[in-house]
């Protein structure tokens, strides 16, 4: 995925709430579920900024599907 005209992140997986944000704030986990987003790599660094376009470069068909797993 391209943002702004430089840089380039690869989505890697959804990410998914864990119990780790219960340890930040009693709450947070439950307030955070269906707020995640996706983990992503870094394959070209630079400065993106607010108003830059988003574009995406390609489509990997066997990229995991995003989950939806149960609120604990």
């Amino acid at each position: 995925m391209l943002l702004g005209s430089k840089v380039v992140v690869e989505l890697t997986e959804p990410c998914a709430p864990c119990s780790k944000l219960e340890r930040i704030r009693q709450g947070l986990l439950k307030e955070s579920w269906g707020r995640r987003g996706q983990l992503a790599q870094v394959l070209r660094g630079g400065t993106v900024r607010e108003g830059d376009g988003v574009r995406l470069l390609d489509v990997n068909p066997d990229a995991p599907r995003p989950i939806r797993p149960k609120l604990p």
